[in-house]
């Protein structure tokens, strides 16, 4: 017969985050990340488990759920949990030596860890690249920057507590495009999608659509 899943996972139909920078003292930049909108969705025979995670993200709103430190290129050095880290890497993070178009480096997010009791192989693509610098009419230099970041693992988990072997598959991809003012040293925009799909232990089927653009000081 069909193989039972143990759960599946719902993902909020919008959110919004802001991302707050300082300078530190030490030439290190501060970052808070703050969660000012968050959407679920609503489904009929919502469980007590679907319930309680959807009340959960709904509380986040409002709150700082990441503090962390960077380096001045937007590297992270905080000891943060990997789906924290990445998320402010993909927000903040340039190379951290010079380059020039059509230059290729990768990039530090590690997007997936299948745990100790994987056995299982993988495909990985990291690949970020400057496009273009292009030159705008008011003296303005743009930095186009594509980000392509994905990993693929298939095989089984093999826990002992497990009858037997549960074969899964987990694919994760990052892909964007980010427009930097080089001679203000910020970016003017960044918008991508971020795509989740597993089978196995784990069902999620999902993509998430984001576009990065400054707010005002504060």
């Amino acid at each position: 017969g069909k193989r039972k899943k143990l759960f599946e996972m719902a993902q909020p139909t919008q959110s919004a985050m802001a991302l707050v920078l300082s300078s530190k003292p030490s030439g290190d930049v501060a970052a808070r990340v703050v969660v000012t909108k968050m959407e679920i969705p609503k489904t009929k025979r919502a469980s007590k488990e679907s319930k309680e995670l959807a009340r959960q993200l709904k509380a986040m709103e409002g709150g700082v759920q990441i503090r962390a430190t960077l380096t001045a290129s937007g590297l992270v050095t905080s000891d943060l949990k990997r789906e924290h880290r990445n998320l402010v890497a993909f927000m903040v993070e340039l190379p951290s030596r010079p380059v020039s178009v059509g230059d290729v480096w990768a990039h530090s997010a590690d997007l997936v860890d299948m745990g100790k009791h994987w056995n299982g192989e993988s495909d990985t693509i990291n690949r970020v690249e400057l496009v273009s610098l292009e030159r705008e009419a008011e003296g303005t230099t743009v930095a186009v920057i594509d980000f392509t970041v994905a990993e693929r693992h298939a095989g089984r988990y093999e826990n002992p507590s497990l009858a037997k072997p549960i074969p899964a598959t987990m694919e994760m991809s990052y892909v964007g495009r980010g427009e930097f003012l080089v001679e203000e040293g910020r970016w003017r925009r960044v918008a991508g999608e971020m795509a989740t799909i597993a089978k196995g232990v784990v069902t999620v089927d999902s993509a998430q659509r984001f576009v990065m653009v400054p707010l005002d000081p504060i």
